[in-house]
């Protein structure tokens, strides 16, 4: 049998007393198709990189089983056809190397959706240099040169955005 890790994320849109019996449901659907040692951890809510099936916040849930690598394709189909389930990623885990070495889910994307929240910017991903071509100053008018002059609060677009969305989903 070989070690998986399964990253979930349920819609935000549930209330948070209903978690429990949709991890339930995800641990139950494991070890009916023959998983082991199952450990699933509950991440909390947090904001998505982008709206999925129109829904901006999720749950997200973290775990580790081992199963046989046959049935890994019937645990993503099964975990996915569950109610408010938006995504579900399953891939191979080394239980043998130092968790230094590891590249855990969780790590990569919560600590990403939380750097989105604190209204950090930049990433994590080095860019290409440029190459260092002179270029001739653009002349600006007026109307560019007044938008610029005006701080853009991320914070402010989000929720705005936010509310936007809402209505939308409200409307539907």
């Amino acid at each position: 049998m070989k070690h998986y890790e399964i990253l979930a994320i349920i819609a935000g849109t549930i209330s948070e007393d209903e978690i429990p019996a949709r991890i339930d449901a995800v641990k139950n659907l494991i070890e009916k198709t023959g998983g082991t040692h199952i450990t699933l951890e509950h991440k909390g809510k947090n904001r998505l990189a982008y709206p999925i099936k129109h829904i901006r916040y999720g749950y997200f849930l973290l775990g580790r089983f081992e199963a046989k690598p046959e049935v890994i394709e019937v645990v993503r189909g099964k975990i996915g056809l569950l109610d408010n389930m938006l995504r579900v990623i399953v891939r191979t885990f080394d239980a043998h190397k130092p968790p230094h070495e590891q590249i855990a889910f969780a790590n990569m994307s919560i600590a990403a959706s939380r750097e989105r929240e604190d209204g950090e910017e930049g990433s994590s991903v080095p860019m290409p240099a440029q190459s260092e071509k002179p270029r001739a100053p653009k002349a600006e008018s007026k109307e560019k040169a007044e938008t610029k002059s005006s701080d853009v609060n991320i914070a402010d677009i989000s929720k705005k955005l936010d509310a936007i969305l809402e209505e939308d989903i409200v409307s539907v």
